[in-house]
Protein backbone atom coordinates (compact mmCIF):
# COMPACT_ATOMS: atom_id res chain seq x y z
CA UNK A 1 0.00 0.00 0.00
CA UNK A 2 1.53 3.52 -1.03
CA UNK A 3 0.66 6.75 0.88
CA UNK A 4 -0.76 9.35 -1.22
CA UNK A 5 1.58 12.14 0.41
CA UNK A 6 5.47 11.64 1.70
CA UNK A 7 6.25 11.30 5.36
CA UNK A 8 8.37 14.24 7.13
CA UNK A 9 9.53 16.27 9.88
CA UNK A 10 11.29 19.17 10.39
CA UNK A 11 13.50 20.54 12.94
CA UNK A 12 14.64 24.01 13.19
CA UNK A 13 16.63 25.73 15.56
CA UNK A 14 18.04 29.52 15.68
CA UNK A 15 20.06 31.78 18.10
CA UNK A 16 20.10 35.36 19.04
CA UNK A 17 23.42 35.44 16.90
CA UNK A 18 21.63 35.25 13.72
CA UNK A 19 22.43 31.80 12.90
CA UNK A 20 19.94 28.95 11.65
CA UNK A 21 19.61 25.12 10.99
CA UNK A 22 16.37 23.80 9.14
CA UNK A 23 16.62 20.16 8.29
CA UNK A 24 13.96 18.45 6.67
CA UNK A 25 14.32 14.34 7.24
CA UNK A 26 11.75 12.08 5.98
CA UNK A 27 11.19 8.52 4.68
CA UNK A 28 10.15 9.39 0.89
CA UNK A 29 6.94 7.78 1.68
CA UNK A 30 5.02 6.32 4.65
CA UNK A 31 7.25 3.65 6.68
CA UNK A 32 9.90 4.29 3.70
CA UNK A 33 11.17 1.32 2.03
CA UNK A 34 9.57 -0.68 4.33
CA UNK A 35 12.30 -2.42 5.70
CA UNK A 36 13.51 -2.27 9.29
CA UNK A 37 17.24 -1.43 10.51
CA UNK A 38 18.27 -1.81 14.13
CA UNK A 39 14.64 -0.05 14.80
CA UNK A 40 14.34 2.10 12.02
CA UNK A 41 12.66 2.52 9.23
CA UNK A 42 15.31 3.24 6.40
CA UNK A 43 13.89 5.82 3.83
CA UNK A 44 12.70 5.16 0.17
CA UNK A 45 14.79 8.07 -1.59
CA UNK A 46 16.47 5.82 -4.36
CA UNK A 47 12.60 5.73 -6.05
CA UNK A 48 13.21 9.46 -6.47
CA UNK A 49 15.59 8.81 -9.19
CA UNK A 50 14.48 8.42 -12.63
CA UNK A 51 14.64 4.87 -14.43
CA UNK A 52 17.41 5.13 -17.21
CA UNK A 53 15.41 5.58 -20.58
CA UNK A 54 12.33 7.38 -18.67
CA UNK A 55 9.86 9.93 -20.59
CA UNK A 56 10.37 12.64 -18.15
CA UNK A 57 7.81 14.96 -20.18
CA UNK A 58 10.58 17.06 -21.63
CA UNK A 59 12.53 17.45 -24.44
CA UNK A 60 15.74 18.64 -22.85
CA UNK A 61 18.41 16.08 -22.33
CA UNK A 62 19.61 17.68 -19.29
CA UNK A 63 16.44 17.70 -17.56
CA UNK A 64 15.98 14.06 -19.01
CA UNK A 65 19.45 13.16 -17.12
CA UNK A 66 19.55 15.57 -14.15
CA UNK A 67 18.44 12.68 -11.94
CA UNK A 68 19.05 9.32 -13.55
CA UNK A 69 20.68 6.82 -11.24
CA UNK A 70 24.70 6.98 -11.63
CA UNK A 71 27.15 5.92 -9.03
CA UNK A 72 27.74 8.43 -6.11
CA UNK A 73 24.96 10.33 -6.92
CA UNK A 74 22.27 11.49 -4.73
CA UNK A 75 18.42 11.71 -6.37
CA UNK A 76 16.50 15.19 -6.48
CA UNK A 77 14.42 15.51 -3.47
CA UNK A 78 11.81 18.01 -3.29
CA UNK A 79 12.50 19.07 0.39
CA UNK A 80 12.91 22.26 1.45
CA UNK A 81 14.28 23.95 4.44
CA UNK A 82 13.46 27.63 4.59
CA UNK A 83 15.11 30.31 6.61
CA UNK A 84 13.51 34.00 5.65
CA UNK A 85 15.74 36.88 7.41
CA UNK A 86 15.64 40.47 6.70
CA UNK A 87 18.45 41.32 4.41
CA UNK A 88 19.03 45.05 6.01
CA UNK A 89 19.95 44.45 10.02
CA UNK A 90 19.64 42.27 12.48
CA UNK A 91 15.82 42.26 13.71
CA UNK A 92 15.49 39.50 15.93
CA UNK A 93 12.42 38.38 13.88
CA UNK A 94 12.95 35.21 11.37
CA UNK A 95 10.89 32.77 9.75
CA UNK A 96 12.15 29.43 9.56
CA UNK A 97 10.78 26.77 7.81
CA UNK A 98 10.95 23.46 6.23
CA UNK A 99 8.54 21.05 4.26
CA UNK A 100 8.85 17.86 2.32
CA UNK A 101 7.75 19.75 -0.56
CA UNK A 102 8.95 22.91 -1.67
CA UNK A 103 5.74 23.97 -3.26
CA UNK A 104 3.78 24.14 0.33
CA UNK A 105 6.97 26.84 2.09
CA UNK A 106 6.72 28.81 -0.85
CA UNK A 107 2.75 29.30 -0.88
CA UNK A 108 2.86 30.08 2.83
CA UNK A 109 6.07 32.36 2.77
CA UNK A 110 4.24 33.95 -0.36
CA UNK A 111 1.21 34.89 1.75
CA UNK A 112 3.31 35.90 4.59
CA UNK A 113 5.04 38.44 2.84
CA UNK A 114 3.86 39.45 -0.36
CA UNK A 115 0.51 39.55 0.78
CA UNK A 116 0.73 40.36 4.32
CA UNK A 117 -1.43 37.81 5.69
CA UNK A 118 -0.67 36.76 9.65
CA UNK A 119 1.94 33.68 9.58
CA UNK A 120 -1.04 31.57 11.68
CA UNK A 121 -3.54 32.44 8.83
CA UNK A 122 -0.71 31.61 5.91
CA UNK A 123 -0.10 28.45 7.68
CA UNK A 124 -3.71 27.47 7.47
CA UNK A 125 -4.94 28.61 4.88
CA UNK A 126 -6.08 26.51 1.58
CA UNK A 127 -2.94 25.91 -0.76
CA UNK A 128 -2.44 24.54 -4.35
CA UNK A 129 -0.54 20.91 -4.23
CA UNK A 130 1.95 20.37 -7.28
CA UNK A 131 2.56 17.18 -8.56
CA UNK A 132 2.03 14.79 -11.46
CA UNK A 133 -0.82 12.83 -10.28
CA UNK A 134 -4.73 14.05 -8.81
CA UNK A 135 -6.56 11.10 -7.55
CA UNK A 136 -9.86 9.73 -7.39
CA UNK A 137 -10.05 10.75 -3.14
CA UNK A 138 -8.03 14.50 -4.02
CA UNK A 139 -11.34 14.80 -6.21
CA UNK A 140 -14.19 13.49 -4.05
CA UNK A 141 -12.27 15.82 -1.28
CA UNK A 142 -12.79 19.26 -3.39
CA UNK A 143 -15.58 18.24 -5.81
CA UNK A 144 -18.17 19.92 -3.36
CA UNK A 145 -16.17 23.51 -2.40
CA UNK A 146 -17.90 26.35 -3.44
CA UNK A 147 -16.14 26.24 -6.71
CA UNK A 148 -16.26 24.52 -10.01
CA UNK A 149 -13.94 21.30 -9.95
CA UNK A 150 -13.47 18.79 -12.73
CA UNK A 151 -11.06 16.56 -14.06
CA UNK A 152 -8.82 17.01 -16.94
CA UNK A 153 -7.77 13.94 -18.45
CA UNK A 154 -4.05 14.57 -20.40
CA UNK A 155 -0.50 14.32 -19.53
CA UNK A 156 1.09 17.82 -18.04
Amino acid sequence: YVMPEAAGTEIQVMDDDELYVSLVFGLNSYFGARVEAEGFFLNNAMANFFPAGSDTGSDSDAVKNANVMEPNKRPLSLGAPVVVVSSSHMCKTRLVAGSPKFDISAQVIARYLALGSPLADSIHAPRLHLGAEFGTRDYLMVRDLPWLVRPVEGRW
